[in-house]
């Protein structure tokens, strides 16, 4: 009967923690044992299409408030500025946060479906290649 182990190394994000696995499963393996070893960062940095997203939102909604400032400045009436203001704050606030929300899911949707993706491999479950 085997005697099943369980070993956990974790850290911080540049500590290193990848060498130490490496090096345990280099001598459990020189020693004769089968293991499974399985990595996980949660925090890779993927900022490259995350960061051009928010820039190109801020741009829209620095667009959208010039817009608004000249349409406020050429009706000349102080009803028409504050409805105008309040209708971009209305619209320009919450598209900020529904930006960042998707961008959120995405990234998280990505990571953990590759992850998933993985762990079903190295049970031997065909690879996953589209909705059929």
């Amino acid at each position: 009967m085997g005697i099943d182990l369980a070993i956990g190394i974790g850290g911080a994000a540049g500590q290193g923690i990848a060498t130490p696995g490496d090096i345990l499963a280099r001598i459990f393996v020189r020693r004769g044992l089968h293991l499974k070893t399985y990595s996980a960062y949660q925090s890779i940095v993927r900022g490259g299409h995350i960061l051009l997203t928010l820039f190109l939102i801020f741009l829209i909604i620095w667009l959208f408030s010039l817009a608004i400032g000249v349409i406020a400045l050429l009706a000349g009436s102080v009803a028409v500025t504050v409805v105008a203001q309040t209708l971009y704050t209305v619209v320009a606030y919450p598209l900020i946060g529904i930006t960042q929300m998707i961008l959120y899911y995405d990234a998280r949707i990505r990571a953990e479906g590759f992850d998933i993706e993985v762990m079903a491999g190295s049970l031997g479950a065909p690879p996953v290649t589209g909705v059929t």
